[in-house]
C-alpha cells in the first residue's frame, strides 16, 4: 500500500506557497509503477501550479519490495541515525506478522537518493549488499596504491542500460570516474567476510564504512 500525506512548500523561483503530496511509503509489489518513479526521482518531484516549475522535495520513503523481500527505508538529512535505526526497528517487528512467511527479508536503511537506487540495484538482482561495500574497500585502496592523494565522496554499483554492472565514483574535484565489477572478487570476499550462519539483518546500515570496520576485524 501507498502511504501519502499532504504539505505546503514554496516554490523556490516564483516564492509561491502550494500544497503536495509526499510519499512515505511504497510497495512496489502491488503498485510496480513506483519502483521507476523511485529510480527516475520522479516521486520526490512536484510542479507548481503558478510559475510550472519542478520542485524537488527529498523526503523520507519507506521502499517495498514485498515479492523479492526488499525493504529500504530512505532517511535523507537525519544526524541522528540511531534514532533511525530504532524506529526502523519498531516498523520491522510490527510488519512481521503481515509478510509473507515464506520469504527472506533483507532490512536496510541508507541517507542519499543515489544510495537507495543502488540497494534497489543490488537487491533487486538477488545480490549480497555487504559483498559489494567490501569489493569497494579493497578496489578503493588499490586505487591508493597509485594515486594516494584520491578522495572518493561516492562510490556506487550501477547498472547500464545493457544490463552490465559497473562501479562508478565521485572525487573530491566532482569529476565523475568507473572501473569494472569483477564477479570473481565479489564472490571470494562474500566467501571469506561472509559466513553463511551470520544474519544478513544484522546491520541495517551496510555502507563503505561498515565494510571498513568489517575488513579491520
Amino acid at each position: 500500500m501507498t502511504k501519502i500525506r499532504k504539505e505546503s512548500v514554496s516554490c523556490p523561483k516564483c516564492g509561491k506557497s502550494f500544497d503536495i503530496t509526499l510519499t512515505e511509503s511504497v510497495n512496489t509489489s502491488l503498485n510496480p509503477e513506483n519502483t521507476d518513479k523511485v529510480l527516475s526521482g520522479e516521486i520526490f518531484r512536484h510542479t507548481c501550479p503558478n510559475c510550472e516549475t519542478s520542485v524537488f522535495v527529498d523526503s523520507p520513503l519507506l521502499y517495498h519490495q514485498m515479492n523479492d523481500g526488499i525493504m529500504i527505508q530512505y532517511a535523507p538529512g537525519y544526524d541522528n541515525m540511531a534514532e533511525i535505526v530504532e524506529a526502523f526497528d519498531s516498523v520491522r517487528k510490527n510488519l512481521t506478522s503481515e509478510l509473507p512467511s515464506e520469504l527472506s527479508y533483507t532490512y536496510r536503511i541508507v541517507s542519499t537518493l543515489n544510495e537507495l537506487k543502488e540497494k534497489i540495484c543490488i537487491l533487486d538482482r538477488g545480490m549480497d549488499d555487504r559483498a559489494v561495500e567490501l569489493m569497494k574497500v579493497v578496489i578503493y585502496g588499490k586505487f591508493l596504491e597509485t594515486q594516494p592523494e584520491l578522495q572518493i565522496e561516492e562510490f556506487l554499483l550501477e547498472a547500464r542500460k545493457d544490463e552490465e554492472l559497473r562501479f562508478v565514483f565521485r572525487v573530491s574535484d566532482g569529476r565523475w570516474g568507473y572501473t569494472d565489477y569483477d564477479p570473481r572478487l565479489y564472490g571470494a570476499l562474500k566467501e571469506q567476510f561472509i559466513p553463511e550462519t551470520e544474519d544478513i539483518n544484522e546491520n541495517y546500515i551496510v555502507n563503505f564504512a561498515w565494510a571498513v570496520d568489517r575488513l579491520s576485524d
